[in-house]
C-alpha cells in the first residue's frame, strides 16, 4: 500500500511551487531559519534576498520544514543561482509526500483497529491514490499536515477513550496542537476534540477529565498566538473573516454548492471514495455513535465556515484545498461501508458487489487524480484565458473566482485536466526548446509561475529533459 503510493507520488511529483501561498510559506521558512542562524549555523547561502513576514500564514508548517530545509545545502551549496532557486523549492514540495504517506499508514491503523483489516486497507489504498490527497502531496500547502495532525488527534483520542493510555492522550494533544499551528481554523476542532475524548457511561475521572480541558485551552491559546506571531497578521486576518461574513448571506449558497457538487471543485467529484462514506455515517452510527457525532459535527464545521468564505475555492488550485484536513476525518465512513458490504450475512453475490464498488470507485478515482497531477492548474487556467473562456474579472477574487469553469461541466478542471493528459502523454517529445531553458525561467519567488507557461507533463523527470537537455 505504502509502496504503491509512493512510487505514484514520486514519478508524478512536479517539483516546483504552485502559487503565492506556497512561496509566502517558503519565505517564512527561511526567516525563522534566519532568525534560528546564530543557534543552528544556517547557510545565508540559500536566502536569496532578505525574506520578511507575508501574509497571513501559520508557523506550523514552516516549524516542520526547517529541518528538511537544512538538509537541502549540502545539495545546493555548490549550484548556480537559477538552479539552486529550482532544487530547493523541489526539495521542499517532497516534504508533503512523507506528510501525506503518514496520513495513509494513520488511516490504515485507526480504521483497521475500529472496523476491520481488510477495510482499513482498502480505505488507506483509495485514500492515497483516489483522492485530492495525491495532488495535495505534491505541493507545499499547510493543509496535509493540518489533515495528519487532526487524524492522529481524534484516532489517538478515541483509542484513548477506550483503554486510557497516557501515551494516547500526550499523542493526540500534540497533534491537536501542531494543526492549531499549522491552519488556525484547526481551533474549532476543539470542541468535537473532547468529544470524542469523553468516556461513557461513568465518563474520565475527574482528573482526566481537567487535563484535557486545560490542555485544551492552552493548545487555543498558542494556537492564536502562533498565527504569526506579529498582531498585525492576526488583526489582518480577523478584519478578513468580518469581510467574509457580511458577504456570507449572498455567497453561503455559492460556497456550499462550489465545495461539495459543483463540476470543477466539488468534493464529490474531485475525491469519489467520499461518496462510498455516506452510507457509511449509518453503519458508523450503530457501532461508534460517540464517534461518530465527533467525527461529522468536525466536517460540518469545516464544510459551514468555508462556505461562508468569499475564497471558499481556495484560488488557482486543485479541488476544495480547504477541506482537505478533514477529509482523513472521512475515511472511518468509508470503512464502515465497505465493513457492511463484505459481512458473511451479505453472501456471495453482495461480497462481489463489494469487490466491483471498489474496483470502479478506485478507477474512476485513480484517473482523476493522474489528471490533476499531471497538469500544472495554472497552465489549465492560462489556457482557458487564452481560449477566452474567462476573462479578467474572472481572476478579479470573490465567491465567483473563476465561475465559467468551476460551474461549468464543458470546462471543468477536472474533465479538462483528464482530457489534457490524454493528449500530452500522446505527443510527449522529450526534447529541448530555447524558450524553455531554465537561465530563461522567472527568478526566485515567481519561478512557479514560469511552469504556468510550459504545456507538457507536469513532471519532474519531464522538466529535467527540458532544462538539460
Amino acid at each position: 500500500m505504502l509502496t504503491c503510493c509512493f512510487v505514484a507520488y514520486g514519478l508524478t511529483a512536479g517539483g516546483h511551487f504552485g502559487s503565492t501561498d506556497e512561496e509566502d510559506l517558503f519565505q517564512n521558512t527561511l526567516l525563522l531559519a534566519s532568525l534560528a542562524q546564530p543557534l543552528t549555523g544556517f547557510p545565508d547561502s540559500l536566502v536569496e534576498e532578505p525574506p520578511s513576514w507575508r501574509s497571513p500564514q501559520e508557523i506550523g508548517l514552516s516549524l516542520v520544514a526547517l529541518p528538511w530545509l537544512w538538509t537541502l545545502h549540502p545539495l545546493t551549496e555548490s549550484l548556480e543561482i537559477p538552479w539552486r532557486a529550482l532544487v530547493v523549492r523541489a526539495g521542499m514540495t517532497l516534504l508533503n509526500i512523507a506528510i501525506t504517506l503518514l496520513t495513509v499508514w494513520a488511516i490504515y491503523l485507526w480504521t483497521s483497529r475500529w472496523i476491520d483489516t481488510e477495510a482499513g486497507l482498502w480505505t488507506a489504498l483509495l485514500y492515497g491514490l483516489a483522492t485530492m490527497a495525491w495532488p495535495y502531496s505534491q505541493t507545499f500547502y499547510r493543509e496535509p499536515l493540518t489533515a495528519l495532525c487532526l487524524c492522529l488527534a481524534f484516532g489517538s483520542a478515541s483509542q484513548f477513550r477506550l483503554n486510557q493510555k497516557p501515551m494516547l492522550l500526550i499523542l493526540s494533544t500534540a497533534a491537536i496542537g501542531m494543526a492549531i499551528l499549522t491552519k488556525s481554523v484547526a481551533i474549532v476542532a476543539l470542541p468535537w476534540w473532547l468529544l470524542i475524548g469523553y468516556r461513557k457511561p461513568l465518563g474520565l475521572r475527574p482528573n482526566q477529565w481537567l487535563l484535557m480541558t486545560i490542555l485544551s485551552l492552552l493548545i487555543g491559546a498558542v494556537g492564536l498566538v502562533g498565527l504569526d506571531i506579529k498582531w498585525q497578521i492576526l488583526q489582518n486576518y480577523l478584519s478578513e473573516m468580518k469581510i467574509d461574513l457580511r458577504f456570507s448571506q449572498h455567497s453561503f449558497v455559492i460556497g456550499l454548492v462550489g465545495l461539495l457538487l459543483s463540476p470543477g471543485k466539488g468534493l464529490l467529484l474531485v475525491s469519489p471514495p467520499v461518496i462510498l462514506g455516506l452510507w457509511g455515517i449509518c453503519v458508523l452510527w450503530r457501532r461508534y455513535p460517540q464517534d461518530t457525532l465527533a467525527l461529522g459535527g468536525l466536517i460540518v464545521t469545516f464544510i459551514v465556515i468555508y462556505s461562508t468564505r468569499r475564497g471558499w475555492h481556495g484560488g488557482a488550485c486543485w479541488g476544495p484545498r480547504y477541506l482537505l484536513p478533514v477529509l482523513p476525518l472521512m475515511m472511518p465512513f468509508v470503512a464502515a461501508t465497505l465493513s457492511h458490504q463484505s459481512s458473511e450475512r451479505s453472501g456471495r453475490f453482495n461480497r462481489l458487489r463489494r469487490f466491483s464498488i471498489i474496483l470502479t470507485t478506485f478507477v474512476v478515482g485513480f484517473l482523476i487524480q493522474v489528471g490533476a497531477v499531471s497538469i500544472f492548474p495554472p497552465n489549465y487556467y492560462q489556457l482557458k484565458a487564452d481560449a477566452g473562456v474567462v476573462g479578467p474579472k474572472d481572476f478579479q477574487g470573490g465567491s465567483l473566482y473563476m465561475a465559467p469553469l468551476y460551474f461549468s461541466l464543458v470546462h471543468s478542471p477536472v474533465l479538462g485536466h483528464v482530457h489534457l493528459t490524454q493528449n500530452r502523454m500522446r505527443s510527449l517529445e522529450l526534447k529541448s526548446e530555447p524558450q524553455l531553458l531554465l537561465p530563461t525561467m522567472p527568478p526566485g519567488k515567481q519561478i512557479w509561475y514560469g511552469f504556468a507557461q510550459i504545456n507538457t507533463l507536469d513532471y519532474w523527470w519531464v522538466y529535467w529533459r527540458l532544462f538539460v537537455h
